[in-house]
């Protein structure tokens, strides 16, 4: 961050923890998926499971990108990354050094 700045940081952050919660939605995944239907006790639970296996499987599987929260968010950082990494790759400078 010598380069860009202290405050620059933030977008890498945002990647950090959009990962963390692919692997938390994938942990989440891996257990529902596994219960058994006898380890269901009612009604009530099997519609909560139902409902969190969605909402677990709509982070991986949506096809657009109004609904896809992780593409959404990703091409968003995406986007902050290069504002803040293009002033500099521009320089002419920064080719000199390496």
């Amino acid at each position: 961050m010598a380069v860009f700045g202290k405050d620059c940081g933030e977008p890498f952050e945002r990647i950090r923890k959009l990962i963390n919660r692919l692997f938390l939605s994938a942990r989440r995944l891996s257990r529902l998926w596994a219960k058994k239907s006898e380890e269901i006790r009612n009604d009530k639970e099997l519609e909560r499971d139902r409902k969190s296996i969605e909402e677990e499987e709509s982070i991986f599987w949506e096809d657009s990108i109004e609904k896809d929260k992780i593409k959404k968010e990703l091409n968003q950082i995406m986007l902050n990354i290069e504002k803040i990494c293009k002033p500099v790759l521009l320089e002419e400078k920064i080719f000199k050094r390496i």
